[in-house]
């Protein structure tokens, strides 16, 4: 930060510096739902930054880090289907309680590598939320 600061970097260039720092959150053994999982919790830019980093630290082969950039560049980032209103919607009032359902169902729809639909994803929010298991 100090020198993104001495150097008069722009806002996003700090941003970006600083989420260059190690520990670097991307296993380059992983196998490719793992890699998926990472692009769309870093973005596909931070993504291959960090692919970078590690093919310079000698984590993988240049072959390696030619699938990890070109998966980059291909996959499209899906939208995780559900907002709070769905939350809301099932009588929970807004608050805390509506982020940690919406957290673990964002967990469970990366952990089912991005394919649970709405559908999905609402029944499986019914049945943490009131406890009624999908149909």
């Amino acid at each position: 930060m100090a020198l993104a600061e001495r150097m008069r970097f722009s806002n996003a260039w700090r941003d970006r510096l600083q989420g260059l720092a190690p520990p670097w959150p991307l296993d380059p053994l992983g196998d490719v739902r793992t890699q998926r999982r990472a692009l769309y919790r870093l973005g596909a830019e931070r993504y291959r930054d960090i692919a970078l980093l590690r093919a310079a630290q000698g984590d993988m082969s240049r072959s390696r880090l030619a699938e990890l950039l070109d998966l980059a560049g291909k996959w499209t980032s899906p939208r995780f289907p559900l907002a709070g209103r769905d939350v809301t919607a099932l009588d929970i009032p807004p608050g805390e309680r509506v982020g940690q359902l919406l957290a673990a169902v964002r967990e469970w729809w990366e952990d089912g590598d991005f394919t649970p639909d709405r559908a999905a994803c609402l029944a499986y929010l019914r049945e943490l939320a009131i406890g009624v298991p999908p149909a």
